[in-house]
């Protein structure tokens, strides 16, 4: 495995994770896109659902290893998107529960949350120009989607049941 099938495949299940997370507790992720004040309330449900379907794309696209360049600039451009949104609550001294991986305890660190998503920008930066020379391929991947897959599902699962063990 290469250093960029090994970042595509992180990032694919990283967005697995993400997606899914969010599909579970919707709600919560199109409240806290409100809380940002970046849009109108008439369009928190569309952006919450586009969020949705291009995280959905990419851990698709990163999993079967398709369309490597535009996956990392296409995630580039959402991590830098929600990068904005919190620093704009961070410079307006404001706090928020981000729900980017499913249910949170409480607000956002937003100074990890920032560099964490600095760190991720970096990474996608690095895979937009690596992957100018990776050729698309579907071939032999489908056990990494399923893999991805079960990974997210079994991280929620673990999450979720920690979630629901602090409320007994």
């Amino acid at each position: 495995m290469t250093i960029v099938e090994g970042m595509a495949w992180g990032f694919g299940m990283l967005f697995c994770i993400s997606f899914s997370a969010k599909c579970m507790d919707h709600r919560d992720f199109f409240e806290t896109i409100r809380s940002f004040e970046m849009i109108s309330d008439k369009l928190v449900q569309p952006v919450g659902i586009a969020v949705l379907a291009t995280e959905l794309i990419l851990s698709i696209f990163f999993t079967l290893f398709l369309w490597i360049q535009f996956a990392f600039l296409l995630s580039l451009l959402l991590l830098i998107g929600f990068s904005i949104a919190l620093l704009k609550v961070k410079l307006a001294k404001k706090s928020v529960s981000c729900h980017c991986f499913g249910k949170g305890n409480g607000e956002t660190n937003l100074v990890a949350a920032l560099i964490r998503n600095g760190c991720l920008v970096s990474i996608a930066l690095f895979g937009v120009y690596a992957g100018i020379n990776v050729v698309p391929s579907i071939t032999g991947n489908l056990h990494q989607l399923f893999v991805t897959v079960s990974v997210a599902l079994v991280y929620l699962l673990a999450k979720e049941w920690n979630v629901l063990l602090k409320y007994k």
